[in-house]
């Protein structure tokens, strides 16, 4: 009787750690469920700030960050995020010149660490135990972070102007020059906005700048391990608010560096984040004046609209395909996120922060 009882008391223990457990990871300070959810990263008009979605019940938590933190804000401009391991990585650029990683516990969302000494940081994309952040709005570099200390390793690398999007394709790290605000097309370079830069991850060394179409933005890497590059073109504000574009295409770069371009018609883009693809790798989805889907070993761009709208970036849900369209309501106050499915069909819409980017799903 003694040993049952014994046995009974461990058990009633053992119980007591396991509920407790449980609900150390649902006591989130937003209230949700963060590991299960999709994070939106608004870029904001004052501070930016993070919504969650729960992925199980679509309950929406917005300013979540804040709530975790003791209401101390992100700074203005978050620009792009990545999950490693169980941290967060955002990358916050500012208007001061003095833009930062935050790097966030990924279940609740409190601060770990910043790393500093950047000007102009913009994306980031991990790659091992590294993280690699594209920076500059003008001469761009690429600076490379170990993630076991969160300290900015070796010297950083310079690429074109206003490097935006890298992604990793056959060990190297692949980097879209955006030419940052182009002024003067006729003064630059074709290497400083109508390329993208190549670097050796093994020895972290530039190995070339791939030319393509004007102003590459965002990329995206396919099932043959090509690069697809959406060059939204050189802009024209002559005539603003109407907006024009030249030179803009949707690039592929093979692992032989050939380039396969396909010219863009009508643009009617609001942001930089233009490109995204399906969990096989096989399904290109971009924007122009609305959202095209393209097989990645088509030779011609599709006629027909995916979706009949632009949006400020547009993200795919590894687990079940479904698009996340972040559309921009308002400048100064709430904006939407709408979920389509990969045929295009709606699904549903979730009211987040200002100026919503890009989404990523934990």
């Amino acid at each position: 009787m003694k040993k049952f009882s014994n046995v009974l008391a461990l058990f009633m223990a053992l119980s007591l750690v396991f509920i407790s457990c449980v609900k150390e990871d649902d006591k989130v300070g937003p209230e949700v469920k963060i590991y299960e959810s999709a994070y939106v990263l608004n870029e904001g008009s004052e501070n930016g700030s993070i919504s969650a979605i729960s992925l199980s019940d679509g309950t929406v938590s917005n300013g979540i960050f804040e709530k975790a933190n003791d209401n101390v804000t992100l700074k203005k401009y978050p620009q792009s995020m990545a999950l490693y391991n169980n941290n967060l990585l955002i990358v916050v650029t500012t208007d001061t010149g003095d833009g930062y990683i935050e790097v966030v516990d990924k279940t609740t969302l409190k601060h770990i660490t910043s790393i500093t000494g950047f000007s102009y940081p913009r994306e980031i994309t991990v790659s091992g135990n590294k993280a690699y952040v594209s920076n500059g709005a003008a001469a761009g570099m690429v600076y490379c972070i170990d993630l076991l200390t969160n300290k900015v390793v070796g010297q950083p690398i310079a690429v074109g102007d206003g490097p935006e999007k890298m992604v990793v394709s056959n060990g190297k790290l692949f980097v879209a020059n955006s030419g940052g605000y182009i002024q003067n097309e006729a003064s630059l370079k074709p290497e400083q906005y109508q390329s993208v830069s190549v670097i050796d991850l093994a020895t972290f060394t530039l190995v070339k700048h791939v030319i393509v179409k004007s102003c590459p933005t965002d990329l995206v890497v396919d099932a043959a391990g090509k690069v697809w590059a959406h060059c939204k073109g050189v802009a024209d504000y002559s005539n603003y608010p109407s907006v024009s574009y030249s030179n803009a295409a949707l690039c592929s770069i093979s692992l032989d560096y050939t380039v396969a371009s396909y010219a863009l018609g009508e643009m009617s883009l609001k942001g930089i984040k233009n490109i995204a693809i399906s969990n096989d790798l096989k399904t290109i989805y971009y924007m122009t004046n609305g959202v095209y889907a393209m097989g990645y070993e088509d030779k011609t761009l599709p006629s027909t609209k995916l979706i009949d709208k632009v949006f400020n970036g547009i993200d795919i849900n590894p687990a079940d395909d479904q698009i996340w369209a972040c559309d921009v309501i308002s400048y100064t106050g709430p904006s939407d996120v709408v979920v389509y499915s990969s045929k295009g069909v709606k699904i549903a819409t979730y009211s987040v922060g200002v100026i919503p980017n890009s989404v990523i799903f934990n």
